[in-house]
């Protein structure tokens, strides 16, 4: 079968995604020309009728099975493949999204044969091709500057908390004996424990007003928590007030996204992190 972007007549228009997921990216490695055999983003050429966000998206899910929010552009790529009468023989101008990762795992179609997750200092040790590593640091600066760099480190911060919740409590509250502190049922992080709950109940308010699109994810962090750490009694209700607290003082104050709001979910990423690493740093061991 004819390539029918063999030799074009102009340059195509496609795109593709820089996928952050847990502070990694997706980088994909073509079976296939161009390209074959070299470490990559996913994506492909825009169709007609199609947005660049809707063309990104379908491309992704298309060769990977990935589901995935485009977030900003972080850059372009001008794809020049010459043959060796120096015709061109392929031209693709490249926009490149940075993107978080939504759902599901990799599943590659015909077009890929391996997908790997790896941190951007990685990408030196690869064949990828050209401007790579440099689109992938403009995307983690975009989601940076969009607030989702620090939601995802406070993301994988909060599965090594539940880590330390469901195995230290116990210890500690055993270790107490008949001391009021047992009585109380009360652990050594509790304090940190009801701070990080408030600031998990403002976040599911101000980011879904502020257009994350995250949906449940910041209650559903929450729930694990509470069942890990107390899955009854007093401390339970005391983590559930201090997450219904934050969301309702925010609730009350803020109806649409402001500057404002922006820098308050900016503070409490950083802070909800802070506590979530001391909090392993001190009683992961």
């Amino acid at each position: 079968m004819s390539d029918t972007r063999s030799y074009p007549e102009r340059p195509y228009l496609a795109v593709s995604a820089a996928i952050v997921r847990d502070g990694k990216i997706l980088v994909v490695r073509r079976a296939r020309a161009p390209a074959h055999g070299l470490f990559t983003l996913p994506g492909g050429v825009v169709e007609v009728g199609e947005t660049l966000t809707q063309a990104v998206t379908r491309e992704v899910r298309e060769e990977t099975g990935l589901a995935i929010e485009p977030v900003a552009l972080a850059g372009f790529r001008e794809a020049i493949v010459r043959d060796a009468q120096s015709r061109v023989e392929r031209h693709f101008i490249i926009l490149c999204f940075a993107a978080r990762w939504r759902a599901g795992e990799p599943v590659l179609n015909e077009e890929l044969d391996e997908a790997r997750w790896l941190d951007p200092a990685e990408l030196a040790s690869l064949p990828t091709t050209p401007g790579l590593a440099e689109i992938v640091a403009a995307a983690f600066d975009r989601l940076r500057a969009a607030g989702f760099m620090s939601a995802q480190i406070l993301h994988s911060t909060l599965r090594r908390v539940l880590i330390v919740a469901a195995t230290v409590a116990p210890i500690t509250l055993a270790a107490a004996g008949a001391t009021a502190r047992a009585e109380a049922g009360v652990a050594p992080f509790d304090g940190s424990l009801q701070r990080l709950a408030e600031i998990l109940g403002a976040l599911h308010y101000l980011r879904n007003i502020c257009g994350a699109n995250e949906g449940q994810k910041w209650r559903n962090e929450m729930q694990s928590l509470v069942d890990a750490e107390a899955p009854s009694g007093e401390r339970r209700a005391r983590m559930i007030a201090s997450f219904n607290r934050g969301f309702r003082g925010y609730q009350q104050s803020y109806r649409t996204c402001t500057p404002a709001a922006d820098l308050v979910i900016r503070r409490y990423l950083e802070e909800g992190s802070k506590i979530a690493r001391e909090m392993t740093a001190r009683y992961a061991n």
